[in-house]
């Protein structure tokens, strides 16, 4: 004889029907995330177009046009104020290298000079110095001269003129400094 289960029937389908249930409940997740993300990246889409006329609308403010022109005025003003930094720092440079006639070469001249002698005009180019002086005898101007001459500084020392005037002699007497010639351009 055989056995007959009336439950069969019912296990078997609770069975399948789970596996449905199953099943569309998957399909329907996965076709609701479908629909969402679209609508999701709509919804993030129209916040971020809003956020950017926003910031449109804050950046043509005349007020923020105003902060930015200034700022811009101001960069260029300091990219001009850099430009005459590097300038003057050349020149600078230039004008150290070119200041020979100093204190130190004005206080070298006087050491040179004979007690008996003094000086009525000093005359310095860019390149070479003239003295008109007065001295006792002629043997002081010879030994400035010669004090001059034996000096490491100066060069082409040569006395233009010597007058007796009373009991004084007037002379003048031109030298250059060494190093520095006429037509130097640095």
């Amino acid at each position: 004889m055989k056995d007959l289960n009336f439950f069969e029937p019912y296990v078997r389908k609770n069975n399948k029907d789970y596996k449905e249930i199953a099943l569309y409940t998957t399909l329907g997740i996965i076709v609701g995330l479908i629909i969402l993300f679209p609508i999701i990246n709509t919804i993030r889409l129209k916040s971020m177009s809003k956020e950017i006329t926003v910031l449109k609308t804050e950046l043509n403010s005349p007020k923020l046009q105003n902060k930015i022109n200034t700022l811009e005025t101001r960069k260029k003003e300091i990219k001009d104020l850099k430009n005459h930094l590097k300038d003057l720092k050349i020149i600078d440079e230039k004008l150290s290298n070119l200041n020979v006639i100093n204190d130190t070469l004005l206080n070298k001249i006087t050491m040179l000079t004979p007690k008996n002698i003094n000086f009525k005009a000093l005359n310095i180019n860019k390149d070479s110095i003239t003295i008109q002086g007065i001295a006792d005898n002629q043997n002081s101007i010879g030994a400035f001269q010669y004090n001059l001459r034996n000096d490491k500084t100066f060069e082409n020392v040569y006395v233009a003129s010597i007058n007796k005037e009373s009991n004084n002699f007037n002379f003048n007497i031109t030298f250059n400094i060494k190093g520095v010639k006429e037509n130097d351009s640095n």
